[in-house]
Formats: structure tokens, C-alpha cells, sequence
């Protein structure tokens, strides 16, 4: 999406420190982008958000997030259904697998994925 994300992912040890490692990495990751792209009004816009963490210098993710554990098949397929389906009902695109942030197209065969994805589904 243009605002949020969703992820569905499996960790290997407590959830909560793979989406804190999750965060830290990626915000690390964008404030280089944006330096090198020369994008200093977004960071300047980051650096003095309202909701930033004291102390930090500048947030891209809110603190809190809404992890759901996805204990049955009929649930998980739920999930990948709205997030497959959440483009179309904003109206960004008309097909899920049109949007290239999304799995839907790894899952219809038609593209890869820009992040690495393991197919869920038997």
C-alpha cells in the first residue's frame, strides 16, 4: 500500500524481535536512500514527525503494530485474500497481481515478487 504494509511471515524465534529487527533494518535502509537520492525534505518531514520516539532521530514505522497468529489454512487464506485484494478496493489497480509490492503475482505465476517469498499453499 502507499501508507502501510502487511506481512505475512513465519520467525523463527519471538515475533516481536523479528519485526523490531524488521524495522530497525529497513529504517536504516530507507534514511540511506533517501540521502543518496538527495530527498532531504522527506527527511527533514521524518526528523520532526509528531509521533517520532524520543530520542530518535527521525521514524518511518509507528511503534505499535497488530500481530494476528495464523493458526488454520481457511484464516491464512483469509489473510492473503485481503491483502491480494486491498490495492483493488483502494482503487490503485484493477487486478492484484497488477500491484508490484504484492504476492499476487508470484501466486498467479505471472512475476516475481521484489522481496523473497515462499509459496504457502499446497
Amino acid at each position: 500500500m502507499t501508507n502501510h504494509t502487511h506481512l505475512i511471515v513465519a520467525a523463527q524465534d519471538d515475533l516481536t524481535v523479528s519485526i523490531r529487527d524488521f524495522k530497525h533494518y529497513t529504517t536504516t535502509e530507507v534514511k540511506k536512500l533517501l540521502k543518496l537520492d538527495n530527498r532531504h525534505y522527506i527527511l527533514r518531514l521524518l526528523e520532526h514527525s509528531y509521533s517520532r520516539k524520543k530520542g530518535s532521530e527521525f521514524q518511518i514505522w509507528q511503534r505499535e503494530n497488530y500481530p494476528e497468529t495464523i493458526t488454520t489454512d481457511k484464516f491464512l487464506v483469509e489473510k492473503v485474500d485481503y491483502l491480494h485484494n486491498n490495492p483493488v478496493v483502494k482503487g490503485y489497480v484493477l487486478k492484484p497481481e497488477w500491484w508490484h509490492y504484492s504476492s499476487a503475482g508470484f501466486y498467479v505465476g505471472q512475476r516475481a515478487c521484489p522481496v523473497n517469498l515462499t509459496y504457502v499453499f499446497d
